[in-house]
């Protein structure tokens, strides 16, 4: 969480609001970022954290 949440705090304080953004703890300890784009500047946030799913899954970091 101290990798993220100042990232959103930030946001919030310069933009008044985040797009969805994802990241996890692998088992060796890294922080890892996950990310996903479909193409659109602006997809419905449920799009983007419907991408990031497989992302998650495919790292063995569990589901969503």
């Amino acid at each position: 969480m101290s990798e993220f949440v100042p990232f959103a705090e930030r946001m919030l304080r310069e933009n008044g609001e985040f797009f969805p953004f994802g990241g996890a703890l692998t088992v060796n300890g890294e922080v890892v970022s996950v990310a996903a784009y479909d193409g659109r500047e602006q997809p419905p946030s449920d799009d983007v954290i419907a991408l990031r799913r497989p992302s998650l899954k495919a790292r063995g970091l569990g589901d969503m």
